[in-house]
């Protein structure tokens, strides 16, 4: 279990690799508030990690991704309707 900033960059960062190579439409990494406290109470683990995801993809809020399926439905291709 990560106990620093940098464990959980390392601990998360081959999920941005994976996404950005193998083309995935998002990579949603999912943190608790408390544990993102508990690790750094300034969330530098967030901001390495949205550093990183930079570099490789675009970065958006889920409403973007939801308003980018709307405009182009082959993106959710095998997946429910929207």
């Amino acid at each position: 279990m990560p106990t620093d900033a940098q464990g959980v960059y390392e601990a998360y960062a081959p999920g941005i690799e994976y996404a950005a190579e193998n083309g995935l439409l998002t990579y949603i990494p999912i943190f608790h508030p408390w544990s993102i406290h508990r690790i750094d109470a300034r969330a530098g683990q967030v901001k390495l990690l949205v550093d990183e995801a930079q570099k490789m993809m675009e970065v958006v809020s889920c409403i973007q991704v939801y308003e980018q399926v709307l405009e182009d439905r082959s993106l959710a291709i095998g997946m429910p309707p929207v």
